[in-house]
């Protein structure tokens, strides 16, 4: 304290926030503030070059050497005559980085919680051990050491202070230094830790900026003992089963690891970050296999993994095929989809960032149902947040392809291709996103979407049931009431109408039948024939004069492969759409009573006459 108190018989600790919403106290430790250097720190000041006693000086003598204290007589004559195991000291005595404060960022940028464990040290202790740690200079930091059992995201946390630290071990664990700051502190340095001979055994793991190497990799993973095996990337941290490593990935890990970094990577190209990260936010997303027969899961400070459900995308070449990498992507999706996540569809907006990594892949293409779904659940005029007619299932398959469709328009059609990431930054810049009802923070959406397009996005969003009326209780994720009324569809349309009319790109569509991956999806010849996202990036015309024939409610479009989509019309309004040239229409639809449009790239609509 600035100004100590005297006489104290009380302390009160107020908690304002915790992670994962959890407070348990089980011990407070009291220390007294550290002032000036100890006769033994002098002592080991002449000898080493710190007191992290983890280099001996040029000029130190065998003299004063001698006149340490014997346990540092053995480390300063290892350090001295180059006998320190290069394995052991590897791992032992290392540089700690500072990291940011993971949930101030998570907070700040509407995402879940990355990890706070980003200085793995490779060492773990059992319980009851003593432990020697010495710290060089903190640089008035504060660092601790945490040891985390298996897949745990806390365990015991042990207060370090520069100099020789005695610390006696109450769990089993994995050793992490915990040195979380201000990035943009002049003080956000390196710390040298070193953990001694003797003190904890040492296992291992692989960082990717150090390491390099599959071969380095290799023996790490040989050498290791212990029951969970880290690889840190520079974005990621895989903490695996050891005996799945081995059994999958034995030998090389570099191009495994560097593909679950893009996999971060590349979801940061619609997230906005550039000026965040890694600037002033520089943690991991913590990636762990754990002992249960779960599947996937995302959760703060960690995305999980069932230990059985690594066998689906490892070993690397997984990564590539059969839309391995959807799983881990999603997941890590749930970690960024915050500022776009609202009840109703908290398992399809993080699917922007999976399908993303798709794309970048580049080997199959997108997900997510046709749009003869859309069709048929607008036929029956259902809200965008229960189009299944069941408060409590998401559609998933479908709405995935509306956060999929702004993307093709604005940023692979090249309309805009900051669309998302200056979304993202509205978005954020938004304090208020968790606290408004759900029903208005569709239509913020809806107006920030058309504010950062510069076009009116009224009729887009129609098409997918942001405009009609709802008043029921959502359960899913837990229960919310979902209100749009009339007044707030005509104000956002309002609001909009400033904008001008972008094309009618609620019908594109990034597939056809023979892309990759369609087969395996159970969609060849249910994908669609026209809407394709070049129609609507070249602007196609409609240059022949499109015609229809009918047998029932069977219906036939000749010369009709310009048009992007049909549209049926009934009573002046639009009430249903084909993207086929081939479509049976709804038994409600008659085809006597209604009449057919073909739509062109740029929204003109023309009629389609019946063939003689």
């Amino acid at each position: 304290m600035d100004n100590p108190v005297a006489k104290v018989t009380k302390l009160k600790v107020v908690v304002n926030t915790a992670k994962n919403n959890f407070v348990n106290c089980e011990e407070i430790e009291f220390y007294e503030a550290k002032t000036g250097l100890t006769e033994q720190e002098k002592l080991l000041l002449n000898v080493f070059t710190d007191l992290s006693c983890s280099e001996v000086r040029p000029d130190a003598t065998l003299q004063q050497i001698q006149a340490l204290p014997g346990y540092f007589i053995n480390v300063a004559m290892q350090l001295k005559n180059g006998t320190y195991d290069p394995w052991e000291k590897k791992f032992r005595i290392q540089e700690y980085n500072p990291y940011s404060t993971p949930a101030l960022w998570g907070e700040q940028l509407y995402m879940k919680t990355y990890t706070d464990l980003d200085n793995p040290t490779g060492i773990y202790v059992n319980a009851g051990d003593e432990l020697i740690v010495m710290v060089g200079d903190t640089y008035k930091n504060n660092i601790s050491l945490q040891t985390i059992q298996s897949a745990d995201l806390s365990g015991d946390q042990y207060r370090l202070q520069e100099g020789t630290n005695k610390l006696q071990i109450r769990n089993d664990g994995m050793l992490f230094v915990m040195y979380n700051t201000d990035l943009t502190s002049a003080t956000a340095k390196a710390i040298k830790v070193h953990i001694p001979l003797t003190s904890g055994k040492v296992s291992g793991y692989f960082d990717l900026e150090r390491d390099k190497t599959d071969a380095i990799y290799a023996e790490l993973l040989q050498k290791a003992t212990y029951e969970y095996f880290l690889v840190k990337g520079n974005e990621i941290l895989l903490n695996l089963h050891r005996s799945k490593l081995l059994q999958w990935q034995p030998t090389e890990i570099v191009e495994y690891i560097t593909m679950f970094d893009h996999f971060v990577n590349w979801q940061y190209d619609l997230l906005g970050l550039e000026n965040i990260r890694p600037q002033l936010f520089n943690n991991h997303v913590n990636a762990s296999s754990v002992n249960d027969d779960s599947y996937m899961w995302a959760s703060n400070g960690q995305i999980g993994f069932g230990i059985n459900a690594l066998d689906e995308f490892m070993p690397t070449e997984k990564l590539y095929r059969e839309r391995r990498c959807w799983g881990p992507a999603h997941e890590i999706g749930h970690l960024h989809q915050g500022a776009i996540a609202w009840t109703g569809c908290f398992e399809s907006s993080n699917n922007l960032f999976s399908n993303y990594v798709l794309y970048k892949i580049g080997k199959e293409c997108s997900n997510g149902d046709p749009l003869s779904v859309l069709a048929d659940r607008r036929l029956n005029n259902r809200p965008f947040c229960n189009f299944l007619g069941d408060p409590k299932k998401e559609d998933t398959e479908i709405h995935m392809r509306m956060y999929w469709q702004l993307w093709l328009y604005f940023h692979r059609c090249g309309v805009k291709t900051d669309f998302y990431p200056e979304l993202f930054k509205k978005l954020r810049n938004n304090r208020n996103l968790n606290n408004m009802a759900v029903g208005e923070r569709q239509m913020q959406f809806v107006k920030y979407a058309s504010d950062i397009a510069q076009k009116d996005l009224a009729d887009f969003f129609e098409a997918w049931g942001f405009m009609t009326p709802v008043d029921e209780t959502i359960d899913q994720y837990g229960k919310s009431r979902y209100t749009v009324t009339d007044a707030m569809i005509t104000e956002t349309k309002a609001y909009t109408a400033k904008y001008a009319t972008p094309q009618p790109f609620y019908y594109i569509e990034d597939r056809k039948d023979g892309d990759p991956g369609l087969e395996s999806m159970g969609l060849t010849g249910k994908i669609g024939d026209v809407g394709h996202y070049t129609q609507f990036k070249d602007n196609q015309k409609i240059t022949k004069t499109p015609t229809y024939s009918a047998s029932g409610q069977q219906v036939t479009i000749i010369n009709g492969n310009e048009a992007v989509a049909f549209e049926i019309w009934k009573d002046g309004e639009r009430k249903y759409f084909s993207n086929f040239v081939k479509f049976t229409l709804p038994e409600k639809l008659p085809i006597g009573q209604c009449t057919i449009k073909a739509v062109q790239a740029d929204g003109k609509l023309i009629t389609v006459e019946r063939s003689k």
